[in-house]
């Protein structure tokens, strides 16, 4: 890390990390060069536009363009450049910050939503191969799996019948980490229709933490399956999940069955029994997420146009897209709005706010434009690829169509930053109806300013591809509850769209900012503070030489910890040195206590994320909703002893408040990224005491192969349960047995086949490597650990297939849990049971899919 990185941070050494990581260019020393670089490029579009305005009639603008619009000044590259600087008025997020002004072929999306898989084998690869091709270039991508059809339904292929949709969750996961390297976290939103006959399985995916941890899943609910739930009412699920059906048609004799004259699937169930699952995996495993998506429809601008409507979101919930299209996000910083901050004085400059906001929004439609241009860089980059043509070809077509895509809707991810830092300044409590009030007319100005420069751009530049007033709007009403409210709250917009059109089909959006509120050194998006001060992980690659690693998660990802003071925090206390209390030491010298007793006196004090109560939470998600085109990347934070039923109500509350999802995460039910410094981080796992070893143990010799030579491996058995392993070559045995301790470091292994054949295991007989991981391997099984877990584990060691760790893993896997997945079609008494990949029935009649 330069010096001088770290001192245009302030010392900040996680922020001066996050940025010379992520976003430093070769010969940047500081974010100064970054933002000098990105308003060269975006300077560049805005001259080219600027030279066609000026050819148009100033009298004929007059009366269209907007007031400021007609009295604001042109932007320069030395006016963007001061919007960038030091971070203070707009932050392009990401992937511009990333990719922006280097002449390579780059996307300068965040994140993008592709078509949901075809129902083939063939539809499920070429999703997943599109999803890799995303993410090859730093894109996270969502995409919906409602369309694959149910488990146990005909195929016309050597199976017979489907495994079904939730069986392919984890071939996506798996994509997105693979994909992710050197340190940066792939991101995947897999989503399903609640309709789905599958959708149960799809809500306890994650039950099992080892399982698709390389995704976000959602469950999208309807207003229909909403109201069966608060009835406590019969609901049919249905493939297609299209499909309208009355329950009233169906009795239970034909129901939960396969109709090929319906081409369809239906399925009764008790609607609060689903919804039951959803709350408890949700409160235990903070997923799946929940999409209101009847809410989603009716307030989008989108929404009421079939070619834009939306079917999934990107990985964050804030973007709710169509096929093919892409987010691309910029963020004002709402704390530097904010005059004489932490003094009485304290007050908004909502002058200055419409303008920044305003040209924010003409910024992110000159992005559109960059998008375009890159896109043809990397179709060029891929064209010149020495790869086969009709394997580049699938690559080229997708980028075209998101291409396409772009050009027609002009979608835009305008958004905000710091709003809790805000109103700390203004000294309000971020949950305090005065903090409503003021988030209330501060979303609304900016609103105002989008509109306003949207309409002005579709005067100046042309609307989006197929706009028209009458999908919008009737001669009384709005088409959706969007359009409604821009009638009652933005009349003169309103009646502005009419006569013109807007630049834009969707054009605002709240992002979560994670990175970006460590360059701002604010708090992050529209969240509370978590703390002002705590421990961040920032996620490492552990074979840099300079890293430092702290912390490995549950699946096996890296981080490294940072000491966090809020940097707005060290300013409140920087004023009250200045007004009323003392000190002289440095901030790094305060001890916890002393930042405790600080703390207290700050506006901030009982109104962190894990003070603010859930109902005061979405309040505020409704306020910033009603004047955000998209959606809200929010999380609730809840007390660890939150129950189930607490998180029902939680749900119920968000369907009635026409919220467009909402995500909950109880403390303790994951590993964190931050951390809050005065409490120790609880384990993600269940610590359990090892039972005591008996002298004997019941055994299963097995016979594998390692680089040619032959192996044993011997898995000791307590409780029916795998707790031990040996491995060594000198003896080859096969089948049951009993372990005999007779010592330290020393075994008989007795084989039941023949109760004469005593042979020693000595544990000295194996090489220090097969010594190490076999000890390792039975530490894990005496204190609890999944098998599936270990055998993930050693698989993911470096070597080939032979190798010793794979060797055991391919042992262990027989020991894996058996899975049932239903009743036999033959002798329709025993249950399918799964186990090792391998389908039989339990009843023992001779049926298998092996």
């Amino acid at each position: 890390m330069s010096k001088e990185t770290k001192e245009y941070f302030n010392g900040d050494e996680l922020a001066a990390s996050v940025w010379e990581s992520k976003y430093a260019k070769e010969g940047e020393v500081t974010a100064d060069d970054m933002h000098k670089r990105l308003a060269e490029e975006f300077a560049r579009v805005e001259k080219k536009y600027i030279n066609k305005e000026h050819q148009l009639e100033v009298p004929m603008l007059q009366n269209k363009i907007s007031s400021y619009g007609l009295k604001r000044f042109a932007l320069t590259e030395e006016s963007i450049y001061n919007l960038f600087k030091d971070f203070k008025y707009i932050i392009p997020q990401g992937s511009i910050m990333y990719g922006l002004g280097l002449g390579k072929p780059v996307s300068l999306s965040n994140c993008f939503v592709i078509d949901s898989a075809k129902d083939s084998y063939g539809g499920i690869m070429f999703t997943d191969q599109e999803q890799a091709q995303l993410m090859k270039r730093r894109g996270g991508v969502g995409h919906d799996l409602s369309n694959l059809r149910p488990v146990e339904t005909v195929v016309d292929n050597a199976a017979g019948t489907s495994t079904g949709m939730a069986s392919f969750m984890d071939r996506f996961s798996n994509t997105t980490r693979e994909v992710a390297q050197n340190g940066r976290r792939g991101a995947l939103m897999l989503s399903v229709d609640i309709n789905h006959p599958d959708s149960l399985s799809f809500i306890k995916a994650k039950k099992d933490l080892t399982k698709v941890t390389g995704a976000n899943i959602s469950v999208k609910l309807n207003a229909e399956f909403m109201k069966a739930v608060e009835k406590d009412e019969d609901y049919i699920l249905r493939f297609p999940c299209n499909n309208e059906h009355d329950i009233e048609q169906f009795d239970d004799l034909i129901l939960n069955k396969l109709y090929p004259y319906m081409k369809g699937y239906v399925k009764k169930i008790k609607a609060k029994e689903y919804f039951d699952e959803i709350v408890k995996q949700a409160r235990n495993n903070a997923e799946p997420g929940i999409m209101f998506w009847d809410n989603v429809l009716n307030y989008s601008p989108d929404g009421v146009y079939p070619q834009y409507q939306p079917i999934s979101s990107n990985p964050c919930g804030e973007q709710y897209l169509q096929k093919y299209d892409s987010c691309r996000l910029m963020c004002m910083n709402l704390f530097s709005f904010v005059d004489n901050p932490f003094t009485n004085e304290a007050s908004i400059d909502y002058k200055k706010l419409y303008s920044v906001a305003y040209e924010q929004q003409r910024l992110a439609d000159d992005l559109v434009d960059l998008e375009i241009e890159y896109i043809d860089r990397i179709i060029d980059k891929i064209n010149n690829d020495e790869e086969p043509q009709y394997i580049k070809q699938v690559e080229i077509d997708l980028w075209k169509k998101i291409q396409d895509t772009a050009k027609k809707g002009r979608r835009t991810g305008c958004g905000i930053t710091a709003l809790a830092d805000m109103l700390a300044a203004l000294n309000l409590k971020y949950d305090s109806n005065e903090a409503l009030e003021i988030t209330d007319k501060v979303m609304k100005i900016k609103m105002e300013a989008e509109l306003d420069c949207s309409i002005d751009l579709s005067i100046l530049r042309g609307s989006f591809d197929s706009w028209d007033w009458t999908k919008e709007f009737s001669v009384t009403k709005g088409k959706n509850n969007f359009y409604q409210m821009l009638q009652e709250k933005f009349p003169k917009q309103t009646s502005r769209i009419n006569d013109y059109g807007r630049r834009n089909v969707s054009w605002s959006t709240i992002a979560p900012t994670g990175s970006v509120s460590i360059l701002t050194q604010t708090s992050s998006g529209c969240e509370p503070v978590f703390m002002p001060y705590y421990t961040r992980r920032k996620k490492v690659n552990p074979n840099d030489k300079d890293v430092k690693v702290d912390f490995t998660d549950d699946n096996g990802d890296c981080w490294t910890e940072y000491f966090v003071l809020h940097e707005k925090f060290k300013d409140w206390l920087n004023f009250q040195n200045g007004k009323v209390w003392q000190f002289t030491k440095s901030f790094e010298d305060f001890t916890k206590n002393e930042l405790e007793s600080w703390f207290k006196k700050s506006p901030w004090y009982n109104a962190t994320a894990n003070d603010i109560s859930w109902e005061q939470r979405l309040k505020m998600q409704e306020v910033l909703q009603k004047y955000t085109t998209n959606a809200i990347s929010s999380t609730l934070n809840l007390p660890e002893n939150t129950t189930e039923e607490t998180v029902y109500q939680i749900y119920m509350k968000a369907s009635k408040m026409g919220l467009k999802g909402v995500t909950v995460y109880r403390e303790g039910s994951r590993s964190g990224v931050m951390i809050d410094s005065n409490k120790k981080e609880k384990e993600s796992f269940n610590q359990t005491t090892a039972p005591k070893r008996p002298k004997e143990l019941k055994g299963n010799a097995f016979i594998t192969t390692v680089k040619g030579v032959k192996f044993n491996v011997i898995v000791g058995v307590l409780d029916d349960k795998p707790y031990e392993v040996f491995a060594f070559p000198s003896k080859i045995l096969k089948g049951e047995g009993l372990i005999i301790k007779q010592g330290k470091s020393e075994y008989d292994f007795i084989q039941l086949t023949n109760s004469n054949s005593t042979h020693r295991v000595l544990t000295d007989d194996m090489s220090d490597e097969e010594a190490t991981i076999t000890r390792l391997v039975s530490t894990s099984l005496r204190h609890g650990t999944k098998i599936d877990f270990i055998v993930q584990q050693l698989n993911k060691t470096h070597g080939d297939l032979t190798s010793f760790s794979k060797a055991i893993s391919r042992v262990l896997s027989k020991y894996a849990a058996i899975e049932k997945t239903g009743n036999c079609p033959e002798c329709k008494v025993g249950t399918i049971i799964k186990q090792e990949g391998c389908e039989s029935c339990s009843n023992k009649c001779g049926y298998s899919k092996c």
